[in-house]
């Protein structure tokens, strides 16, 4: 007996008895596997096995879905047991153990055995005359904890994989990638096939087949062997989807079989299966090992090809040994961190409630010094909170290489991907979101913007073109990047198109700007490409592109050269639930100014305010003219506070800036902002009040169509202060510039 490897091996089971909770089916898994290994270690001591038989019994019944009271304390009990009896080993104790733990091993043993007997009667009594529903087991799978944990981390360790497919394909001679790969569809199927998903477990063995003649050195990666695996990722994705939607049996999935006999075909190019050996051997003939390939099918691959052939007396297990030698099979388990599992739903309260102690915090006189320490720790708790609901945008990025990878393909052109600030997390909601305009994004480029190599040769760039994807946080906002070294946009095959189109007439096209011009490209159902096929020439993707990005309230900016690159970025705030604001008042009106906007703030002085066409009001900013917008014009805050002063210059035929620049109106301040397509504007207000951190609540439904106004907030004393869409306000007003021109 190795009573140091026992010892090694009962210290593993303690510590997993420790982490385990009634209900986690992975867990029972994991134990079982470690105290079979403990009982074959020292399967010549009859107590050890006594004890081990009981406790792989109950075990074994909560496998099964089995409810057996206090079933963690049983377990404990008995591991607490194995401890005492190996110590009485080690001290050179004889196979008869003292009086007082060998009464308390007998004792156990018959507590159990009873609780096993009466739970089988009361479950039997329960059952009786009962034929079990076919569905009945599935429904308890899928209200299970261990399934719900199941999806959520074979969808990460199928992103993981796929990326590392990608990365082999890249260096096929990267063994430490083929290992992980190897451990990831190892720790699949053998989750899988504990929840008793057939379908998933049959995939991931066959996999896992592939994986191992690549890790042994007797298949080579190539792209017939990288296509098989990104299929099998694309298979194993259809199959979650399956089992999201509550659909456990999905075994007669054609892409499933096919992808089952591709690998089938390269593996027996090169190696035969055990039973293929054991038939060549003469121990075993071909309907054998299709009765034997049958029942390990049956069971969800949770049992080996060899323990069935002698579990069912088909063959000895010496032979099994010696076969086993020969085809050489190795396997390895998978190491992972420990990872806590919350609920959505209780991070979201939790941000909600940080949000409201920040709208009660404003309520309190800052001048107190104890405010100022509980706004430092409000901001580190809020800054805590939003953490708990963000994730690395690496996952996502993961999945853009595989969508370039194919569209490379596809397209026939060669094309690499460059990924930076993997390691930005940005929240969860955001990067589901960010999925389908990537996506579109990347075709264009790849269809668009990306030269044949023919093309590129002759412009003397590399033949191999690249593209950027970028994360980074940028002040407030997070910044996501695509640019390639393109022809980059065209301004001319643009107007040509909208004219055809008859979206903009030939003289207006004269007078657009640049991103004038570019904005045509997210109009529905505009395209520059020729013919329509697979990759682009429907004229949807960026108009989907700029749907789902104003939907997270973010903008879009552009930066291209001809003939050179194009850049698209991606901006949206920080945080849509809170956002750092400048509060000012116009009349007596309180509105907040979004802090990303703002570039600066000065007095509005009448030697600073000039007309342009007699109409138009600018400001003359260290020689720069920058438009004006007068707030109380705009949101008519001077005849909604009563004041008069509007309703007075209007009958007087003056604008507010008239009156301003005449010297009839108080001193005024502004603002000067910059918009999504980085335009100044400066905003005419009457008082600036501070700069504060306020949380965004929606306005409903009955005020959804005010302009100029996206959201509201509480502020000091429970006043309502609008937070402000710079965008649209400087949109609007300059449309009744134009309509007064």
């Amino acid at each position: 007996m190795d009573l140091k490897k026992a010892e090694g091996i009962l210290e593993n089971i303690s510590f997993l008895a420790l982490d385990y909770t009634e209900g986690d089916l992975l867990a029972v898994n994991r134990l079982m596997d470690e105290i079979t290994l403990f009982q074959k270690t020292l399967e010549k001591d009859e107590i050890i096995n006594a004890l081990a038989a009981v406790i792989l019994g109950i075990l074994g019944k909560l496998a099964k879905g089995s409810v057996i009271s206090n079933s963690r304390e049983a377990i404990v009990e008995g591991i607490d047991l194995f401890t005492k009896v190996i110590a009485e080993r080690m001290r050179g104790g004889k196979s008869v153990l003292p009086p007082a733990l060998s009464g308390h091993v007998d004792t156990y043993r018959q507590k159990f055995k009873d609780t096993d007997g009466q739970q089988e009667k009361k479950t039997a009594a329960k059952t009786a005359g009962k034929k079990p529903l076919p569905g009945e087991k599935q429904k308890a799978i899928i209200k299970s904890e261990a399934f719900r944990i199941f999806l959520v981390e074979t969808d990460e360790k199928l992103i993981a994989a796929q990326d590392k497919i990608l990365s082999l394909e890249k260096d096929p001679g990267n063994r430490t990638t083929i290992t992980d790969l190897f451990r990831i569809f190892h720790t699949i199927k053998g989750e899988s096939g504990f929840l008793r998903l057939a379908s998933f477990g049959e995939l991931a063995h066959s996999l896992e087949n592939i994986l191992d003649l690549l890790r042994s050195g007797e298949l080579e990666v190539g792209r017939e062997i990288i296509d098989i695996l990104l299929a099998g990722i694309d298979c194993a994705n259809e199959i979650l989807a399956n089992h999201k939607q509550g659909n456990l049996t999905v075994l007669d999935s054609t892409s499933l079989t096919e992808l089952k006999h591709l690998i089938e075909e390269q593996i027996q190019a090169v190696k035969s299966s055990l039973g293929g050996i054991l038939v060549n051997e003469g121990k075993l003939t071909d309907a054998d090992v299709v009765s034997i390939l049958q029942l390990q099918k049956e069971s969800s691959f949770t049992k080996k090809f060899g323990e069935i052939a002698v579990e069912q007396s088909y063959i000895s297990q010496d032979d099994i040994e010696s076969s086993l030698e020969k085809q050489k099979s190795r396997v390895m388990g998978e190491l992972a961190d420990p990872i806590i599992k919350v609920k959505a739903s209780q991070i979201n309260f939790l941000v909600d409630m940080v949000g409201e102690l920040i709208i009660s915090e404003n309520q309190l006189d800052e001048s107190d010094r104890r405010v100022v320490q509980l706004k430092k720790i409000t901001r580190e708790i809020q800054n805590a909170a939003m953490q708990l609901r963000t994730i690395k945008v690496k996952n996502l990025f993961a999945k853009m290489r595989r969508v370039l990878r194919d569209l490379s393909v596809r397209l026939d052109k060669s094309i690499d991907l460059e990924t930076l600030g993997d390691d930005l997390e940005i929240d969860r909601d955001l990067v589901e979101r960010l999925e389908e305009p990537l996506v579109h994004l990347l075709r264009n480029a790849a269809g668009h913007g990306i030269e044949s190599g023919k093309d590129r040769l002759a412009k003397g760039k590399p033949e191999t073109a690249r593209i950027f994807l970028k994360g980074e946080r940028r002040g407030n906002n997070i910044v996501i990047t695509v640019e390639d070294d393109g022809r980059g946009l065209d301004r001319e095959a643009i107007v040509k198109k909208a004219v055809s189109m008859k979206m903009i007439t030939a003289g207006e096209a004269e007078n657009l700007s640049d991103n004038d011009v570019y904005k045509l490209i997210y109009k529905d159902g505009f395209s520059t490409a020729e013919k329509v096929d697979l990759v682009s020439g429907r004229g949807v993707g960026m108009d989907i592109v700029r749907n789902v990005v104003a939907s997270a309230k973010g903008k879009i900016e552009v930066e291209t050269e001809k003939g050179k690159f194009t850049r698209f970025g991606l901006v949206f705030p920080l945080s849509t639930a809170i956002i750092d604001g400048m509060i000012v008042r116009s009349a007596s009106t309180s509105l907040i100014i979004p802090v990303h906007n703002i570039i600066e703030s000065l007095e509005i002085t009448d030697n600073s305010v000039a007309s342009v066409t007699g109409k138009a009001m600018v400001v003359n900013l260290r020689s720069e003219m920058i438009p004006l917008v007068e707030l109380n014009s705009f949101f008519m805050t001077d005849q909604h506070s009563g004041n008069g002063k509007g309703e007075q210059m209007e009958k007087e035929g003056r604008s507010v800036q008239e009156a301003l620049r005449s010297g009839q109106k108080e001193r005024r301040l502004g603002v000067i902002v910059e918009n999504s397509e980085k335009k100044k504007y400066a905003l005419l207000v009457d008082e600036i009040i501070a700069k504060k951190e306020v949380v965004i609540k929606s306005l409903g439904q009955k005020f959804r169509h005010l302009k100029g106004i996206s959201s509201g907030t509480v502020l000091h004393g429970g006043k309502i202060g609008f937070v402000m869409d710079i965008d649209q306000v400087v949109s609007i007003s300059a449309r009744k510039e134009g309509a007064h021109e």
